[in-house]
C-alpha cells in the first residue's frame, strides 16, 4: 500500500502538475517571495518533504543485519553521517567490503578485473615514483599512498528518443613523501564553471564522447591542510591544457560541525579563477540528521556567482538516503534552483531518484537516476530524464570510499 501511494503521487506531481495552471498569475509574485530574501524559498518544498515523512520506509526496509553498509547512529561524527564529505554533487553512498565474497566478475568477467589490476598497478607505480623523484633521500617506501584513477561513463536517455553520453576521467596522485604532502591531479572536465543546479543534480558530469575536440582536461597541483577549529583548506593551481594554455587557481574552506546528537553541518566555500573565464564563487551548507539505523536526512542550500555571467544562482534541495542492504542504496531527491539575471526568478523544480548499486567490490558502481524537471523555459511542463552511470575506480588504496572528495 505504501509503495502504491508512493508511486500514485510522484505519478500525479509528474504528469499532472503543470505550475503555471496551479499558481496562475501568482505564480511569478510567488517565486519573487519565496526569493527575497533567500531562506524564505524553504516553503516550497513542504510538499514533497510531506512526501516523504507521510510514507516511512516499512519495518522490512529498516532492518538490517551487522555487517551491512554506513551505519547513521546519532553517536556517528558528521564525517560517518553517510560521508557527507564524499557525498558532494550526487550523495555517493559508502559501501562496505566482504573480501572473501566471489563475485561474479571472478566467474565470467577475467578481462574486466584484469584490466582493473593492471591499470591500479600502473597508478601505483607511477605515484611511487614521481613521489621518490621529488623526495629524493626522504622518501619513505612505507608510507601510505591514496592515488586513484576514477572513470565515469554516462548514457542520458531522455523524451522522443533524446539521449547523449558522457565520459569524464579524474584523477589524483598522491606524494605523501613531499615536504607539504602534496597531490597531483587531473580532471578531463573541471566543473568550476557549470551550473550550480548541474553540480547539485551531477548532472552533465563530463565531455560528450562524440567531442573529439574537448579542450577543458587540466592539470595541477593540490595542496590539504587542517587549520584551527576543525577547519579544512585545499588549495590547488594549474593549468588547462588547451591550445593556449590556460592557468587556474581554487581555493576550497570546509568545517564540519556536531551541533547534538541528532544534527550535524557541513560549510564549503570555493573561490576559483581562471585566466580565460574571470573569477567565480560558491557557498554550500549542508544538515544531516540520521531518520533511523538506514535512512540519512540531508538539507543543502547553496549559491553560486560567476563573474563572466554576472549572475547568482541558488538551489536549495531535500533528500533523504536510505540503505537497502549491503549492495544497494537509494536516495530520494527534490529541489529548486533560482537565478538572479535578468530578475531573480525561480528557473527549474526537480524531483529525482537514485539507485546505486555495487557491482563489484569497492571499486565497481552502477547508478540509475530517473528524474522529472519542470524548466522555465518549457514553462514549466514535466520534462522526463533517466541517467544510466557506470563508475570505475583504479587503485591499490584499499579504501576507495573517500575517493569522491573533490579537489
Amino acid at each position: 500500500m505504501i509503495k502504491r501511494s508512493r508511486l500514485y503521487i510522484f505519478e500525479l506531481l509528474a504528469k499532472r502538475i503543470r505550475w503555471p495552471r496551479v499558481c496562475g498569475n501568482e505564480f511569478e509574485r510567488l517565486s519573487a517571495v519565496l526569493f527575497r530574501p533567500f531562506w524564505k524559498f524553504t516553503p516550497s518544498l513542504i510538499l514533497p518533504m510531506i512526501i516523504f515523512f507521510t510514507f516511512p520506509a516499512s519495518a522490512n526496509e529498516s532492518k538490517q543485519e551487522s555487517d551491512d553498509v554506513f551505519s547513521q547512529s546519532s553517536e556517528s561524527s558528521p564525517a560517518d553521517l553517510n560521508k557527507p564529505s564524499d557525498l558532494n554533487k550526487n550523495d555517493d553512498v559508502a559501501i562496505e567490503l566482504n573480501e572473501n565474497e566471489k563475485g561474479w566478475l571472478e566467474i565470467g568477467g577475467g578481462w574486466l578485473l584484469n584490466t582493473q589490476d593492471i591499470v591500479s598497478q600502473a597508478v601505483q607505480n607511477t605515484a611511487v615514483s614521481i613521489d621518490r623523484y621529488i623526495a629524493r633521500d626522504s622518501f619513505d617506501e612505507l608510507e601510505r599512498n591514496d592515488s586513484y584513477v576514477r572513470l565515469r561513463i554516462v548514457e542520458r536517455l531522455g523524451e522522443s528518443g533524446r539521449h547523449d553520453s558522457e565520459a569524464r576521467v579524474s584523477a589524483k596522485i598522491d606524494l605523501p613523501s613531499s615536504k607539504r604532502k602534496l597531490k597531483l591531479v587531473f580532471d578531463t572536465d573541471p566543473d568550476d564553471f557549470d551550473s550550480l543546479e548541474d553540480k547539485q543534480r551531477d548532472i552533465g558530469i563530463g565531455t560528450d564522447i562524440s567531442d573529439k575536440k574537448s579542450e577543458n582536461a587540466a592539470v595541477g597541483l593540490a595542496l590539504e591542510e587542517l587549520l584551527l577549529n576543525n577547519w579544512k583548506m585545499n588549495l590547488g593551481a594549474g593549468v588547462r591544457l588547451r591550445s593556449a594554455l590556460d592557468p587556474y587557481g581554487r581555493a576550497r574552506f570546509s568545517r564540519y560541525y556536531k551541533f547534538n546528537e541528532n544534527w550535524s553541518s557541513r560549510f564549503r566555500e570555493t573561490f576559483f579563477y581562471y585566466d580565460s573565464k574571470s573569477w567565480g564563487a560558491d557557498s554550500e551548507i549542508d544538515l544531516y540528521r540520521p531518520l533511523d539505523n538506514d535512512r540519512l536526512l540531508h538539507l543543502s542550500l547553496a549559491g553560486q556567482y560567476l563573474d563572466s555571467e554576472n549572475n547568482w544562482e541558488w538551489v536549495q534541495g531535500v533528500s533523504v538516503n536510505q540503505r537497502i542492504n549491503r549492495n544497494n542504496a537509494l536516495e530520494y531527491q527534490v529541489g529548486v534552483s533560482a537565478n538572479s539575471n535578468p530578475t531573480l526568478r525561480v528557473s527549474n523544480y526537480w524531483i529525482r531518484s537514485k539507485w546505486q548499486h555495487r557491482l563489484y567490490k569497492d571499486w565497481l558502481y552502477f547508478n540509475v537516476t530517473p528524474e522529472v524537471t519542470f524548466p522555465r523555459e518549457e514553462s514549466f511542463s514535466a520534462s522526463f530524464q533517466v541517467n544510466l552511470e557506470l563508475e570505475l575506480f583504479f587503485s591499490r588504496d584499499p579504501d576507495l570510499r573517500n575517493k569522491r572528495i573533490r579537489y
